[in-house]
């Protein structure tokens, strides 16, 4: 008897389980990411990743990563000032925003572009060789706008799962012969670098950058930011600061810094005659309102004038305030 009711079961639940799977939607296997994603598709990622730099577009470049994805390469080169040898550090962005914010920096504020060239794939790993572009590398006492580098980038479900940048040994060994080539030419482009490294070694905090740039014996003058005469209501300057070497120029250097000044060069004023360069340019801090300035400003304009001696070390300095800028001044003061 158990046994027939046993297989009576069988023969009615049978059918039942039949009759639901076939009504079931049938489910697709999993596809693989390399059936998923030609190696067509896995180069044009990288290649469109390329081309939203040129395209001045950080947000076409993050779509491309996985929200997890991880952006990792070689930081600098940076220069120690002491051995004239050039090294490298390793940064690393994790997720969304962090990958956003550097791109961002890279597309806007370092100006930087990238090419490649003869990518290979091996199974989901992208390898290309590739050159980045930047004026930065000349504003912070790197001999070069464009430096050889390999991408290397993992895929999966066509999307960006890492992408790295490495500098090529070959560019790194390449960098202090390429400084000496330079600075013997001392070309005009070069000279607005060394000049662009002084003011990025003062906004950016960096006493040995903005130092780097100037001889032993370089010569200093500066015109003073006007104060205010309390008993006139009027603004007056000091005369000049005249200092005869580098080393006394570091204590200036050093206050800058400690005042959050920032510099910015007008490069559509530039005029460069031999080694002399002449540039306008902004000083902006928020202590011009305070001691000892009172100014009713945050920015003041003035004019660098700089000269370069035969190993292009600026020799001298002169800074010299916008024509007028202390009835300027009084008369905004003055205002209701």
């Amino acid at each position: 008897m158990v046994y027939y009711i046993r297989h009576k079961l069988l023969a009615v639940a049978l059918p039942i389980v039949l009759l639901l799977s076939a009504c079931q939607p049938i489910q697709p296997e999993q596809a693989s990411t390399d059936s998923a994603c030609t190696d067509a598709a896995k180069i044009a990622l990288l290649q469109t990743y390329v081309d939203s730099y040129r395209d001045k577009d950080p947000e076409a470049a993050v779509a491309l990563f996985l929200p997890d994805a991880q952006l990792t390469g070689t930081g600098g080169p940076v220069l120690d000032m002491a051995t004239g040898e050039y090294s490298m550090y390793d940064v690393e962005f994790n997720g969304e925003a962090e990958i956003l914010g550097i791109v961002q920096w890279f597309v806007e504020g370092a100006h930087l572009t990238n090419t490649i060239h003869d990518p290979v794939v091996q199974g989901n790993t992208v390898t290309a060789p590739g050159v980045v572009g930047t004026p930065f590398f000349f504003a912070h006492a790197i001999p070069a706008t464009e430096l050889d580098l390999i991408f290397t980038m993992e895929v999966v479900d066509c999307k960006i799962a890492h992408l790295d940048w490495k500098y090529t040994e070959e560019t790194m060994a390449a960098l202090p012969a390429a400084a000496e080539a330079m600075a013997s030419t001392c070309a005009d482009d070069y000279k607005l670098g060394i000049l662009q490294s002084y003011v990025s070694g003062i906004n950016e905090g960096d006493k040995a950058l903005a130092a780097w740039p100037y001889a032993k014996n370089a010569h200093f003058e500066f015109e003073m930011i006007p104060q205010l005469d309390p008993a006139t209501e009027t603004y007056t300057s000091d005369p000049p600061l005249v200092l005869n070497n580098l080393e006394e120029f570091k204590a200036v250097i050093d206050y800058f810094i400690e005042i959050s000044l920032s510099k910015t060069l007008d490069e559509s004023s530039i005029a460069i005659s031999g080694p002399t360069l002449a540039v306008s340019s902004t000083l902006s801090t928020p202590l011009l309102t305070g001691e000892p300035w009172f100014l009713p400003v945050t920015e003041v304009n003035g004019k660098y004038t700089v000269t370069f001696d035969e190993n292009c070390k600026i020799v001298d300095l002169m800074y010299s305030q916008e024509a007028g800028i202390a009835e300027t001044l009084t008369a905004l003061r003055k205002q209701p």
